[in-house]
């Protein structure tokens, strides 16, 4: 017996793991370097260079690039140094196998740089990684039989959220910023902050466009050897080719995952220009609402016939929807730390760190780190650095959800201000937008094949004949014609029935119509 399906493509997430190591190593001052004084502030990003998938664990190498920023015994410019530390960690990942398909991504949660001596620092820190394996799979969703005409079907229409892309990109963003005339020309940029905030994508036809501002700080010694630094923002536009027009409702997630500010020359072959790289992890899926027939039930008036249910899982769009964390605090400067004359840079990031399921919807908690770059009032140390972390938490709106919710969820920075209140204490305003896909996941019993069985006395009864029946509560004509092995069009024509709903204790006549 053959059956009438169709293929329904679904993401399926084979295995999730997070796991985190500890980095430590020892960086030896270069020659041409001046002794350390002392550490203003350090920074690190998180390469993987290498995936290597084996059962139940994947191999993951690569490096740490970090900076540090210190003062020197050589006078007021702040000195830069860069290094590297490698790293090879095997991560175990249950269920997963040497053929899947993994993506790993890392950041590093925490740096620490201790000075052993004037010549030798001591770089820690822990990284995190989070491993992903997933891929699409289709499966069959029986919508009838092929020959119509020999059985009885119950179909019922049901609209399904079916997946028609899911694809990991890479987009990179260039722009060129001139220096203002009143800046001198750089000799040598010391250190760099990029800020990506107010980030916005919309998805069309034929690409994913990309708009938002980055906000940049450039440190740098001029060629006449005087520390000076050049802010603003420039707007960003991308785009990431869309492989599926068919959608009704997308996820797509944005992840600067590198950044560069180089110096170059100009027009005029002097260096007043700087290079802005951005480059972007892009994780986007598009799906689309379907309206599929499926076949519930089955049965035959000439042969005894049994359907075989297998459980499938089904997804149904249940809200995309974005809410709005604004973050409000004061902050001092602690005993001891250098005045602030004028902020000239800011790095943040929006961490969400836990969520849990509330009576509105979605309780959503995290942290917003910044990093403050300032002038002090200290002519013989001009440069120091602040790190605060500031937690935030907002309910996002998430009518149904259960246990069972797929969310898919974002934090960014959209806007962040912080104003000088005196020379110790300045106030910290900012914004953060969550986004927010979920998607309802739950079991359907669909009919995976069809199987006869052996007839006996009990499965026919007699030859058919006329049947007196009381109906019973929540009882339906289609449970009445497959037990007495007629129709539901047969029981209605002798009972002059203008509908197939029914009610329990009427009464009724059935003539049994199977076919010899």
């Amino acid at each position: 017996m053959d059956l009438k399906q169709q293929y329904i493509k679904r993401d399926r997430q084979i295995a999730k793991e997070y796991a985190q190591i500890t980095f430590d190593d020892d960086y030896i001052v270069k020659d041409n370097k001046p002794d350390i004084l002392k550490v203003i502030c350090t920074s690190g990003n998180v390469f993987v260079e290498e995936i290597k998938t084996i059962n139940e664990a994947v191999w993951v190498s690569g490096k740490v690039n970090f900076y540090i920023i210190y003062r020197s015994d050589m006078g007021s410019m702040p000195e830069r140094i860069d290094g590297m530390i490698p790293f090879q960690e095997k991560i175990f990942v249950d269920n997963l196998s040497e053929l899947d398909s993994v993506k790993v991504s890392g950041k590093i949660d925490d740096i620490m740089v201790s000075i052993i001596n004037s010549r030798k620092v001591s770089v820690k820190g822990i990284i995190s990684f989070e491993v992903v394996a997933e891929d699409i799979e289709e499966f069959p969703v029986t919508c009838g039989m092929q020959d119509d005409d020999e059985y009885q079907q119950k179909v019922s229409e049901q609209e399904l959220l079916v997946l028609k892309q899911m694809k990991r990109d890479v987009m990179r963003i260039r722009t060129d910023i001139q220096l203002p005339k009143t800046k001198g020309n750089i000799a040598n940029i010391i250190c760099n902050y990029v800020d990506v905030r107010n980030l916005d994508n919309d998805l069309g036809q034929e690409k994913l466009i990309v708009r938002g501002e980055a906000y940049y700080c450039v440190l740098y010694q001029t060629e006449e050897g005087e520390l000076e630094w050049i802010d603003g923002m420039t707007s960003i536009n991308g785009e990431v080719k869309n492989d599926n027009p068919e959608f009704d409702v997308y996820w797509a997630k944005l992840d600067l995952v590198q950044h560069s500010i180089e110096a170059e020359m100009d027009y005029d072959r002097e260096m007043r220009q700087l290079g802005l790289d951005l480059t972007f992890d892009v994780e986007l899926k598009s799906w689309k609402d379907e309206k599929v027939e499926r076949l519930e039930d089955v049965y035959s008036l000439s042969e005894n016939i049994e359907p075989v249910y297998k459980a499938e899982e089904v997804s149904e769009l249940l809200i995309k929807n974005q809410a709005k964390c604004r973050i409000y605090e004061n902050i001092s400067l602690e005993q001891g730390q250098e005045k602030i004359m004028q902020i000239c840079g800011i790095r943040s990031a929006a961490n969400i760190e836990r969520t849990q399921i509330c009576e509105q919807g979605l309780m959503v908690e995290g942290v917003l780190e910044i990093h403050i770059m300032y002038i002090t009032a200290d002519d013989g140390f001009p440069i120091a650095h602040r790190f605060e972390q500031l937690p935030f938490e907002q309910c996002v709106d998430v009518a149904g959800i259960t246990e069972n919710t797929e969310i898919k969820l974002h934090g960014d920075v959209e806007q962040i201000q912080i104003n000088l209140l005196d020379n110790v204490t300045y106030e910290i305003k900012a914004t953060v937008n969550i986004s927010l896909l979920a998607i309802e996941k739950h079991l359907v019993e669909n009919i995976s094949e069809i199987k006869r069985v052996e007839e006996t006395e009990n499965n026919n009864g007699e030859v058919p004949g006329i049947v007196g029946y009381t109906t019973k509560a929540n009882e339906s004509l289609w449970d009445i014609a497959k037990r007495y092995k007629t129709t539901i069009e047969k029981i209605m024509e002798i009972n002059d029935m203008k509908t197939n709903n029914i009610k329990g204790s009427e009464k009724i006549i059935i003539a049994k119509s199977i076919r010899i």
